[in-house]
């Protein structure tokens, strides 16, 4: 599979959006949030919403402070996918207030 991605070039476009799965992380963070008990969310994270939230955002903000600055980490960018799903998890479950997430197109 490596042979059918490693020469996809990003255009400039791609690359000045910045990493995907920052939005990503932030879209599911706010679909999730809206959807999920409290008591829900202690279960699978194991910690309310807050601190869990609050570990993310630290998280991302050391990796974009890691890499100096927003053009750095944008030039080291290259076209990756992963073959798991951000929805793959959502078809374990037949909890029907997932299909709001699952029939999202964006």
């Amino acid at each position: 599979m490596k042979e059918l991605h490693e020469h996809v070039q990003l255009e400039g476009h791609e690359r000045s959006m910045g990493p995907l799965v920052f939005r990503t992380l932030e879209r599911w963070a706010m679909n999730a949030q809206t959807l999920l008990p409290e008591s829900e969310v202690i279960e699978v994270l194991g910690s309310p919403w807050a601190p869990f939230l609050d570990a993310l955002s630290s998280y991302t903000r050391f990796l974009r402070d890691y890499y100096v600055d927003e053009n750095s980490l944008n030039r080291l960018l290259i076209f990756a996918h992963n073959d798991v799903s951000e929805l793959t998890g959502l078809f374990l479950t037949q909890d029907p207030t997932w299909e709001f997430i699952a029939n999202r197109t964006n």
